[in-house]
């Protein structure tokens, strides 16, 4: 299923009900990987468009934090894990919006 911001807006109501009050907009430039989506002011989600994408958000979520202690730029790294559900059967991530 490719993600929709639609899905985006049921996942974040279904998931991550604390974020559901917020506005959830299309990001201008899209990647192939994830379709991303602003939620608020401050935070993305992306949602993988295939399982082998999908598979990746896992290690990002273990990986970045721990590359982020050694890079001296700022790097998004996920928040929130998202889970297959009803509308969705990948894993998907909130992260912290980098400006720019």
């Amino acid at each position: 299923m490719i993600p929709t911001l639609d899905l985006a807006r049921k996942l974040i109501a279904e998931q991550f009900t604390e974020y559901a009050s917020l506005i959830i907009v299309d990001v201008e430039k899209q990647g192939h990987d994830n379709r991303t989506y602003r939620l608020g002011r401050n935070m993305l989600i992306r949602m993988p468009t295939a399982k082998t994408y999908a598979l990746k958000v896992p290690k990002e979520k273990e990986l970045l934090p721990k590359l982020a202690k050694r890079l001296s730029v700022s790097i998004p790294a996920p928040i929130k894990m998202g889970k297959p559900s009803a509308y969705t059967e990948e894993t998907s991530a909130v992260a912290r919006k980098m400006s720019g």
